[in-house]
């Protein structure tokens, strides 16, 4: 009798970059196996992000056999949070050593303004401290500088904007993961040639290619965005600028959807 396994395919985010609607995609091939849930104690998503080390084996046995027992599918696990979790590389190279992982990410203030947007829309207190912020330049300056201190007050702003620094994050990745076990969208991409980007995810995940491009990007009621003001904008470019350049080399291409 064959073992259950665990994912085979991770959908690592990133936060507010629409990494779902890869995922709604992927639901629907007939060689994959997606849980929205799992009956371990964790839910999906959170358990490669677990900051317990060592991890207790048991709970590790009852995620594996939590997934449906489907064996000649590929099990995929997903979240936006992957990406910018500092526990999660190593997690995944000691417990789906074999996995591939997907990453999905939008200009980084586009993906700011989203994340924001969600967040005032629930009244999180970090998002409004935020926006207060952004009036203030010498606090923003400061906030900029600061890298997110988990426990600390200002710890949810500074967070929300470290998010979007995606050379940080993917260099804690290739410490852990090998490239060939890594794929690279970038979302606006994503958005304008469907098919060509989806192609080039079935080629890596080494499943068949089904055009369901039509259903990618489900349309939904949303909020107007939380709109950046411009002189805040021309902060967070720079902010930004040398990410954007070190994920080039990351990536080992162009980005010319960004303005950086």
């Amino acid at each position: 009798m064959r073992s259950p396994q665990g994912p085979k395919i991770i959908i690592g985010g990133g936060v507010s970059c629409d990494s779902l609607s890869v995922v709604r995609w992927l639901r629907q091939h007939n060689d994959i196996d997606i849980q929205l849930t799992n009956r371990s104690g964790y839910k999906i998503g959170d358990f490669f992000s677990c900051n317990k080390k060592p991890f207790n084996m048991e709970s590790v046995q009852k995620y594996i056999c939590s997934w449906k027992k489907e064996f000649n599918k590929k099990r995929i696990d997903h979240t936006p949070e992957y990406l910018s979790s500092e526990s999660a590389p190593v997690n995944i190279s000691c417990l789906a050593p074999e996995a591939k992982i997907v990453f999905v990410m939008r200009d980084p203030i586009m993906r700011l303004e989203k994340h924001l947007t969600a967040a005032t829309t629930k009244q999180e207190p970090w998002s409004i401290a935020l926006l207060q912020k952004f009036n203030q330049p010498g606090i923003m300056l400061k906030t900029l500088n600061s890298k997110p201190i988990p426990g600390t007050v200002s710890y949810g702003s500074e967070k929300a904007l470290w998010e979007g620094i995606y050379s940080v994050h993917l260099d804690r990745y290739k410490n852990y993961i090998s490239r060939d076990k890594m794929h690279y969208i970038i979302y606006e991409r994503l958005r304008e040639h469907p098919a060509q980007e989806l192609k080039k995810l079935c080629d890596f995940l080494e499943i068949s290619y089904t055009d369901k491009s039509r259903i990618l990007f489900e349309t939904k009621r949303t909020p107007i965005w939380t709109q950046i003001p411009k002189n805040t904008k021309s902060f967070l470019k720079d902010y930004y600028k040398k990410s954007v350049h070190s994920l080039r080399e990351i990536m080992r291409e162009d980005i010319p959807e960004w303005s950086y």
